[in-house]
């Protein structure tokens, strides 16, 4: 009988070890998974944080993009005054010398 409850015993006492190695090995997997569960927390409030970044950016391309078109606009209406503006210097120029011209023959005239 005592060597039956000897190994009765030895058998709980195995048992009882197995248990308390499955019970460090569910601790370990539970405690890895917290671990993974806040690094994908964090990943993903990062994730979060570059998409605002991004949506301000394009915003900000967007502005830009906006304000290029202007100063082009600005730019050409700039440019047709200028051509504008020559082409009437270019009258007055040639008036001139021709006003130039004639003062001179009515001078050659009058002597």
């Amino acid at each position: 009988k005592r060597r039956g409850e000897g190994a009765t015993r030895e058998s709980f006492a195995n048992l009882l070890a197995d248990l308390r190695r499955l019970s460090a090995r569910v601790a370990a997997s539970a405690a890895t998974s917290a671990a993974l569960q806040q690094a994908l927390d964090e990943k993903v409030a990062e994730t979060e944080a570059l998409r605002t970044a991004l949506g301000c950016r394009s915003a900000e391309v967007a502005t830009l993009s906006a304000q290029l078109s202007a100063l082009r606009a600005r730019a050409t209406r700039a440019e047709s005054a200028a051509a504008e503006l020559q082409g009437e210097l270019q009258g007055l120029q040639q008036a001139g010398e021709a006003a130039a011209r004639a003062e001179a023959a009515a001078a050659a005239a009058a002597r």
